[in-house]
């Protein structure tokens, strides 16, 4: 069986930077932990993150080979796309507009030449649209 990566990311507000790693709650904080981490001299808040930030990894990368999380917005010609995890379908889907989900995939992602354009988190006004 093929492996897929787990990876998560979140906004660290402390140094302005997105991390990526694993994803941990401790003590009702929130944290992204690197594969390896850099500087051992870190304090904890280099690795907390805003709970509403965090996105998991698709596994699937856009038209530029950029990572896909949840929480991206994609673009082609005509729509932007909000990427979410659906709940009763599991697996993670692109929404054009509420309501509307579209099942997501790589050869999807490829034929219509997506691109990720940003981020809900950072482009509030992308989720408005």
């Amino acid at each position: 069986m093929k492996k897929r990566e787990i990876l998560f990311r979140g906004w660290n507000e402390k140094n302005k930077k997105w991390l990526y790693g694993y994803y941990l709650v401790n003590r009702g904080e929130h944290f992204i932990s690197p594969d390896e981490f850099v500087n051992p001299l870190a304090s904890y808040e280099d690795y907390v993150v805003d709970a509403d930030s965090v996105g998991q990894y698709t596994g699937l990368k856009d038209a530029k080979g950029v990572k896909i999380f949840e929480g991206d917005v994609i673009v082609d010609e005509s729509y932007p796309y909000i990427i979410q995890y659906h709940e009763e379908y599991s697996q993670f889907v692109a929404v054009p507009k509420p309501d509307v989900t579209i099942a997501f995939y790589q050869q999807w992602v490829n034929e219509r030449g997506l691109v990720v354009i940003g981020n809900v988190y950072e482009d509030k006004e992308l989720e408005e649209d």
